[in-house]
């Protein structure tokens, strides 16, 4: 029952990160990747394979992490579909959308990173280093509050304009 809750928790992350990205990148403006000032940094992207939450969404990926560069390649951006840090979901940069795209990322992200806070005994998910101690009803309760917010994102999912 662990197993298959934390499988579910994974398949509704990716998904839930898939649809996130997917706002950010619903108008025809730049991607990231042109940017020159790029708010990518590798002590940012560490946290995508230092924590073992996020090495658990990550799966094999987790291996083509670089040292350097963390998950950024110049000239192509983010190289990283899901198991990103929370932290690159705090930021989002109007350059690139128009406003209410931005607000609908900034409140889908909020509500996400919200989701993860005091998993088990005060700790945020993330910082958790056995995912085997939280019991089967916080899982299941992930489970449920990430089903509802990938829920609310396919009934209000943006358009291109």
């Amino acid at each position: 029952m662990h197993a298959t809750l934390l499988e579910q928790i994974r398949a509704l992350h990716i998904e839930i990160e898939q649809q996130l990205q997917h706002i950010g990148q619903v108008t025809e403006q730049p991607h990231c990747a042109t940017c020159t000032t790029v708010c990518c940094q590798e002590h940012i992207c560490r946290e995508s394979v230092e924590s073992p939450f996020l090495r658990f969404i990550l799966g094999n990926r987790a291996e083509d992490y670089d040292q350097e560069n963390g998950w950024f390649a110049p000239g192509k951006g983010c190289q990283l579909e899901y198991g990103r840090p929370m932290l690159c979901y705090v930021y989002f940069c109007l350059k690139f959308s128009a406003a209410e795209l931005a607000r609908s990322h900034e409140s889908v992200a909020r509500e996400f990173r919200a989701i993860y806070v005091k998993t088990w005994r005060g700790r945020h998910m993330l910082t958790i280093d056995d995912l085997s101690e939280i019991p089967v009803p916080r899982l299941q309760r992930i489970v449920d509050d990430l089903t509802a917010l990938r829920d609310r994102m396919v009934a209000e999912k943006p358009t291109v304009r």
